[in-house]
């Protein structure tokens, strides 16, 4: 039976929850005692501690137990102020999942779309999209609680990581059609199975451990080539 990759893609984007992950309290870098009439426009301005400090609170006691006026608190603000720019929680973590995709993930994806080679485009891509889902601790909660998002904003998050992946299914097929990848593997599931490799990275590391980030990267990118593509000594028997 064909797969649908639209409906494979949706389903996917939620991982299991309740997997082990390493200590991430020192991420949140709160500012309590500041002057709590911060003007509005500093709110845009802070995003940035606002998003670190948003997602710490959400490592910490989770989505349901973090309200609005706990993260202003944390931020030195006024629930009021705070509600001014974010109407709801739903939009706070609608704006800090974009803000985590658009100095994260995409810088991944176009220094990869910009790689003519399909293999070293697929190692880069690989070895950089794990180094990223190992970096920040944030990428996990973000993922799981994008079950929150209304079904406008999920299109618009969806569509991002979306496009990471048709650019290793694309890659993949460009490979298997220039002789370098196995053809008796499915694009779309060798899609998903190096995404799921590279996202479950987040609840095994721990940055209070030996493996080097650098190190995450370079292995599964190694481990996926050697499986995907072919083995030029077995072509000559």
């Amino acid at each position: 039976m064909p797969i649908d990759s639209n409906t494979a893609f949706s389903l996917s984007f939620h991982l299991p929850t309740g997997w082990p992950v390493g200590r991430c309290g020192k991420f949140r870098k709160g500012r309590k005692g500041v002057d709590r009439q911060t003007p509005k426009s500093s709110v845009v301005d802070r995003f940035d501690e606002i998003y670190r400090v948003t997602v710490a609170l959400f490592l910490e006691r989770g989505y349901d137990n973090t309200p609005l006026s706990l993260i202003a608190q944390e931020l030195g603000l006024s629930k009021a102020g705070l509600y001014h720019h974010f109407e709801s929680k739903e939009q706070l973590l609608f704006q800090i999942h974009k803000y985590s995709i658009e100095a994260t993930l995409i810088p991944v994806i176009e220094r990869a779309e910009g790689e003519p080679d399909p293999l070293k485009r697929l190692e880069q891509y690989i070895r950089e999209f794990a180094e990223v889902m190992v970096h920040d601790p944030a990428i996990r909660v973000l993922i799981e609680e994008s079950k929150r998002l209304s079904p406008e904003n999920l299109k618009v998050i969806h569509a991002a990581w979306r496009r990471g992946f048709e650019l290793m299914r694309s890659t993949i097929a460009e490979l298997q059609a220039s002789g370098m990848g196995k053809n008796n593997l499915n694009p779309t599931i060798a899609a998903f199975a190096a995404i799921g490799m590279c996202s479950s990275t987040p609840y095994w590391f721990s940055h209070e451990g030996s493996e080097m980030i650098s190190d995450v990267g370079k292995h599964f990118a190694e481990i996926f080539c050697q499986g995907a593509l072919n083995d030029p000594l077995a072509d000559k028997d």
